[in-house]
């Protein structure tokens, strides 16, 4: 089940290669780029709060296809105690040691 899930999160997220920063900078160099600093930016315990917002918004996703909006009031107090949830998450320094998703800096040759 698993890796089934694997396959939809990569196709859905448009997920080409899940590679580590070692081989996106072989792979960057063959390209004719020196990467000249990268890091990962999302921490893990942050990335499983993300995979849970997926099943959380199939509400929402449900009420767009049915009323053509997002949410009923566009208003920033729709999101208060959700936001005050998650800031702790998204506060988060970088890099992260143990992270998922990098950033790159890098240079053409």
């Amino acid at each position: 089940m698993a890796e089934h899930y694997r396959s939809f999160f990569n196709k859905v997220s448009r997920h080409f290669t899940s590679e580590s920063i070692e081989q996106w900078t072989i792979r960057l160099n063959k390209a004719g780029f020196k990467v000249e600093k990268a890091w990962d930016i999302i921490p893990v315990t942050t990335f499983r709060i993300i995979e849970i917002g997926h099943y959380l918004g199939v509400p929402s996703w449900i009420f767009r296809n049915t009323f053509g909006v997002w949410n009923i009031v566009r208003n920033r107090a729709n999101f208060a105690l959700l936001m005050g949830w998650l800031e702790k998450y998204y506060v988060e320094p970088a890099p992260q040691p143990d992270g998922v998703y990098s950033f790159y800096i890098t240079r053409k040759r």
